[in-house]
């Protein structure tokens, strides 16, 4: 059995960093509105891993960089609004 190749520190600061500024854009495009419950974080999340399983099928990999992004995004900012008290249900 082959190895995989490691992910180094630096790799993994770059997406997070990544990370941040499509965090930053969609907090600006769209506010700082929480989700209210859990479903509502769980259908934004659903359809961004819609939209990723649609950008596996390109030839390129930004797209699927994008899309990956985009549902961590939606988990982080799920995650903000449970720790934040915003969720009733």
């Amino acid at each position: 059995m082959s190895e995989r190749p490691l992910v180094d520190n630096e790799q993994i600061k770059d997406a997070i960093d990544d990370m941040r500024q499509v965090m930053q854009r969609r907090l600006e495009e769209k506010g700082r509105g929480a989700f209210l419950s859990r479903h509502e974080i769980l259908g934004i999340i659903e359809e961004e891993y819609s939209e990723l399983v649609g950008a596996v099928t390109e030839p390129d990999m930004a797209p699927v960089v994008d899309e990956l992004l985009d549902v961590a995004v939606a988990c982080l900012f799920g995650v903000a609004c449970i720790k934040g008290d915003f969720c009733d249900w």
